[in-house]
């Protein structure tokens, strides 16, 4: 995925742990089958803010997906996540989490 303001067909949310092993090649298979996602990696450069640039990914995203790994208590990026996904209906945006638990 690119840096923009498109429209995605979810927001994927993750651990950093769960990156190399789960989150890439899930990545890879969405790219094959041409659904659009919003990934960190892909989204946020050095400099960014990492709050502003998570907001904006929620906002162009029809969904949010989790990838609950057990790492996830040990992800910094978390708590960020989940204070964005929270704030949505503040600003008008509700949707429904989908969770792949693994």
């Amino acid at each position: 995925m690119t840096r923009d303001s498109k429209s995605r067909d979810f927001f994927l949310c993750h651990s950093g742990a769960d990156k190399a092993r789960i989150v890439r090649p899930l990545s890879e298979e969405l790219k094959k089958r041409g659904i659009t996602f919003w990934l960190d990696e892909a989204e946020i450069a050095i400099g960014d803010s990492i709050i502003t640039r998570v907001n904006e990914g929620l906002r162009v995203s029809h969904s949010w997906h989790n990838v609950l790994g057990m790492s996830r208590r040990r992800c910094p990026l978390w708590s960020v996540y989940l204070v964005a996904f929270c704030s949505m209906p503040l600003l008008g945006r509700q949707f429904q989490p989908i969770s792949l638990c693994l």
